[in-house]
């Protein structure tokens, strides 16, 4: 089927338009969802390199703030890490925070979101200490706004993972537990992930934690933490 629409589509407008960046997007996420990341890659990689040329500055039709070009360089950075290209994808989802940056602003949310996931991207690699002042600055903000003074969002779960991995267990663990809580209370079916990642991100804390300074009071909240997991899952939908 997309491949379909992305034949019409390049037949009636021609390869270089924003439509066809789009049915690109389209396949190659259906290419991710069969399974198939080679081939979702490089229908990603067509799409990035088609909005570069038709989200630019002096497009006549197509202002260089499309969000075509945002999401293309999301998709392609989700499925180079899905394949553990690490240099590439955080090249690319260093590229998308300036994009943010330069065209919705500095404190935006879309700033936030693509800033806090090149952090989990930094964290994934094993670039910890690199993640933690970009989480850090974050968190920091939503505490000067007054919607977020008694509310831990993913920022804090993110920077309580960069802390973890840095092992400053002692600093990471109010900020993963209490980022849980607040997901977990604000929970919508579209933040399942959300809290499975919170979830197993505690338990890798609490592991680490006790492999390097083994506590019977840590074993024990550690063991709580494996019930909540179980839990989760046992709760989820397919």
């Amino acid at each position: 089927m997309f491949r379909e629409s992305l034949k019409i589509h390049i037949a009636q407008r021609g390869e270089e338009h924003v439509e066809v960046v789009d049915c690109l997007q389209n396949l190659g996420s259906a290419q991710l969802e069969q399974g198939h990341l080679s081939d979702a890659e490089g229908t990603f990689r067509r799409a990035l390199a088609l909005a570069r040329k038709v989200v630019t500055e002096s497009h006549p039709v197509v202002p260089e703030n499309h969000p075509a070009m945002a999401v293309a360089m999301g998709n392609l950075t989700y499925a180079l890490r899905m394949e553990s290209n690490f240099d590439e994808a955080i090249t690319l989802a260093r590229e998308a925070v300036e994009w943010h940056r330069r065209n919705d602003g500095e404190t935006n949310r879309a700033t936030r979101s693509s800033s806090l996931q090149l952090a989990d991207l930094l964290i994934e690699a094993g670039l910890c200490a690199e993640a933690e002042p970009l989480a850090r600055r974050w968190v920091d903000l939503q505490k000067t706004e007054s919607r977020s003074k008694t509310k831990s969002t993913m920022a804090d779960v993110i920077l309580g993972a960069a802390l973890a991995g840095m092992n400053r267990f002692e600093e990471a663990e109010p900020l993963l537990t209490k980022g849980y809580e607040a997901i977990k209370d604000n929970f919508t079916p579209g933040s399942e992930q959300r809290r499975r990642d919170a979830l197993n991100r505690i338990v890798k804390m609490y592991e680490s934690w006790n492999a390097a300074k083994p506590d019977p009071a840590r074993e024990e909240r550690l063991r709580q933490w494996r019930v909540e997991v179980d839990r989760v899952a046992s709760t989820a939908g397919p």
